[in-house]
Formats: structure tokens, sequence, C-alpha cells
């Protein structure tokens, strides 16, 4: 049994959270989109009922479907994720789970003031994932509780007197995903979220992001601003071990199945770059896995030509990836075509002997990055059935986008940044409280900043979203 406990008294929250949280639910399969009603929930009400669950995995501001008993399927080897309420009697009290491997969060809510297209809802949504403590308690009355499970069985959470039940069915089975799925991690931008001024933590910030979103299944990108000195025809790629901040170090010891070299932009000497990295890969036995993100969404076709030419040139060996839909005269210089979602159609017969990550993104509604100028006018954007990765969209856009790479025979998947937004700290905007940027509400936010002294924590920490929990499971029964 998993017990949280703490002896603070429980106090009123009816005043901390409001009214405007759109209601859906499914209609159909779980693939389906949601049916959005014009009235508006009221989330206070939900403090006073008892212990539930909601009946399915879903974000919460989009939901009042609370049981006292659910079904999940999980594949076999993949995590098992329900959404519980606490009774406003128990909030603090803690949870008792009868799986042993049960780890619970604490859904923190965020108040969206601005929507992030003209259908969505402003109002109260919960997508940072915090640990249980004597001050988050206080601030939701929604817990993830999240396990492995190993057979189908019955698992209880009590909290009081009163326990509901979730019946796990095991489905299929998971041994990691078949395909990769990547996403930017800088780490400057991290000291940048966690630090009003500099601090030295790059290195601790960059090894605790990059284990959260791996535990995610999602292979972090950080070799962009990862720069390997040359040595003696070599790329030295423990440059800066003792620090913990080697390119090794920061690619988890290529253990993953590809690993991302820099672009040779960001080199003075390009050849002198593209022959080592030549030799690097051939010493680290890298071949067929060594690959460079060559350029995002290029516009001059003719100079990307002139740089795709110059890899083949002089290290032919790694495998080239640009952001762009396929094109016949670039067949023969990239390797791997990332299109937009929106820009991708899989029945293109060039798309049959190259591989393809298809990207999701704000395409079409993109707005100003905030971190880098002034605080514009935050204008929605047009409603759109792409998938996509913003808070204040269905649950079911980011099962969709990982089941329609598999349905349409995609070899992987990709999203720009896991932190971008974490920059905006030092232009005075907290993502914890504002996570706009760009597309929407969280577009370049995947985990959040934990700083000490907030929410009751006493160290840096990588917050996860729910978000994050929702592309784990969609890997797990997809890929």
């Amino acid at each position: 049994m998993k017990k949280l406990k703490s002896k603070l008294v429980w106090f009123s929250l009816y005043g901390m959270i409001t009214l405007g949280i759109s209601a859906w639910t499914w209609s159909g399969s779980s693939k389906s989109e949601p049916k959005v009603y014009p009235t508006l929930v009221n989330q206070v009400a939900t403090f006073a009922h008892e212990l539930a669950v909601l009946e399915t995995v879903e974000q919460i501001a989009f939901s009042n479907d609370w049981r006292e008993k659910t079904r999940r399927t999980v594949p076999h080897g993949g995590h098992a994720i329900v959404i519980v309420r606490v009774g406003k009697n128990w909030a603090c009290e803690g949870l008792e789970v009868s799986a042993p491997d049960a780890r619970i969060s604490v859904f923190l809510p965020t108040q969206l003031t601005n929507p992030s297209s003209f259908n969505a809802r402003g109002g109260t949504y919960y997508d940072i994932l915090a640990p249980v403590n004597l001050v988050t308690c206080q601030l939701s009355p929604f817990r993830l509780v999240e396990w492995k499970p190993n057979k189908d069985n019955m698992v209880y959470v009590t909290a009081g007197k009163r326990t509901i039940t979730v019946q796990i069915s095991l489905k299929g089975n998971f041994k990691g995903p078949s395909k990769p799925f990547f996403a930017g991690l800088t780490n400057s931008f991290l000291v940048k979220g966690h630090c009003r001024t500099y601090c030295p933590r790059e290195a601790e910030l960059g090894q605790k992001y990059s284990a959260l979103l791996r535990r995610h299944h999602v292979t972090p990108i950080q070799a962009w601003i990862r720069v390997p000195p040359i040595w003696n025809g070599l790329l030295n790629l423990d440059y800066g071990q003792a620090r913990g901040q080697s390119f090794r170090q920061a690619g988890d010891g290529f253990r993953q199945r590809f690993v991302n070299f820099p672009r040779l932009t960001l080199y003075d000497d390009k050849h002198a770059y593209l022959e080592a990295l030549e030799q690097t890969i051939q010493v680290e036995g890298l071949a067929e896995r060594a690959w460079v993100y060559v350029r995002d969404e290029p516009a001059d076709i003719e100079a990307l030509k002139s740089e795709l030419r110059l890899y083949r040139a002089f290290a032919p060996s790694v495998l080239t990836m640009v952001t762009t839909p396929y094109r016949e005269d670039l067949a023969e210089l990239i390797d791997i075509f990332a299109p937009n979602i929106a820009q991708w159609n899989a029945n293109e017969r060039g798309y049959d002997e190259k591989a393809v990550w298809p990207y999701a993104s704000c395409m079409g509604s993109c707005g100003p990055n905030r971190a880098y100028m002034e605080d514009k006018d935050r204008d929605p954007g047009p409603e759109v059935a792409r998938p996509d990765f913003l808070i204040d969209r269905p649950a079911a856009r980011i099962e969709n986008y990982f089941s329609k790479l598999v349905q349409a025979g995609a070899d992987g998947g990709l999203y720009y940044h896991a932190v971008e937004g974490h920059a905006l700290n030092r232009k005075g905007i907290d993502v914890l409280v504002d996570p706009w940027n760009f597309g929407g509400n969280g577009d370049g936010v995947l985990s959040y900043p934990g700083r000490p002294g907030e929410f009751g924590l006493r160290k840096h920490r990588a917050l996860p979203s729910f978000r994050l929990k929702l592309i784990r499971q969609a890997i797990e029964h997809y890929w």
C-alpha cells in the first residue's frame, strides 16, 4: 500500500477555483473529438463531492464525469493512469493505493485568460503536476495516480472511509517505443526558468529534464547547443565531462536509437567539422544512427541545397533531416523529411523511400515569441482539427497525433521544444501562471520549472505536464 499523509487541516477552497470550464464528453471511441457543450461546469461544486475517479483519462477542465469505479485497458509493460478527485475532508489526508508502485501527483490549477483559438474557452485548467505535500494538497482536489500493472486485477484507492475501484485489463505488450519521438531541450532555457538571474545549473537541470522526458518515451534534442570541439580530427564528445556537460552525457551515452549532432552552421570551419563528424561516426559505430537537424522550415531552397551538398561531400554517413514536406528536387539530399502534420500527404509516392518524422506545431496561428518581443496582444488563432499539444485543446488531439502517424506508416515524430517557454521567466512571465507563447497556451512547454520555495519544494525539480502523461500513454498504446 502506498500512503501519503499529513496532519494539515483542510480549509475551504471555494474561492480558489472559478467558473469558466468548458465541458465535453467522449462521443464514441477514444480517438473521437469531444462534443463541446454551451454550458459551463461549476468546478466549485466538485470540491463538495466525495472521493471519485474520472471515467476516462482526459483533461479535467473538459469533463465532470466522476464515478466510484472505472475501467482501464493497458498494454503489459505500460502505465495505468487515473484521475482522482478527493473529497473536501480528505484532500490533505492522503490516498492509499493498493498498487505497490503507485505514484501520486497533485494537479495544480492554471487560469487561462486568453484561449488558444476562437472556439476554445478561458478559465481554470489543470496541466501542472506537482508532488503531494503540505502546500500542494491545499491547492487542488485532483490527483493523478499512475503505476505499471503486471496483471488483470482490481486496484483500490482509499481516502478516509471511502474506497473507489479501478479495474485493470492488460491487452497487448509494450516493450519500448518502436519509433522515436523527439523534442527540443535547451539547457540555457532551463536556467532562465529556474533562476531570475544566472545560476550555474545547466548540467543539473539538463540531466533532470532529460531523465523526465526519457521516462515518458520522449528523446530530447540538445545537440544544436551542445557543440563538441574538434580534437585530432575527431569531435571530442567527452569535453566538459567533469561538469556533467559533455556531448556524450547530454546524449545519455548514446543509448538511444538515434544520435543528433550539431548543425554545421555552429562551426566556423565547416569543412573541418563535417570531416571530423564523419570520422567520429566511424570510430563510435554510429552509422545509420547519427543525424543532423539541418534546417527548420527553410525558405531559401537553393541555399539549403548548397548546405546539404556539403554534408553529402564531407560527411556522407550522417543522416540529414529538414522540416519540410517532400520535394523531388531535394530527394537525393535529404534522408529524413519532417513535414508539418498539416502539410503531410502520406500517400505521396516520394515518401515511400524516405524516413518521415511529421511534427505538430501552431502552423497557421503562430504568434510572437514573447521571450524576445514585447508582450503583444495574444489573439487566438482559427480553430483547427489537426493535432497539437496545447493545454486548452481536447486531450484526444494528442492520441490522434500518434495514432495517425502509426496508421500512415510514419517512422517517428517531432516536437520543436519541450521547455521553450522557460525563457519567458527572464521577461517577468512565469509559465506556471501564464503559459502562452507562439501558437497558444502551453506551446513549447511540456514540462514546468519546479523551484525551491514554491509549492512546498525544497530543491529544483522538473515538473511534468499532464500532456506529457498523455504523450506517454499514446506512445505505449500505439508505438
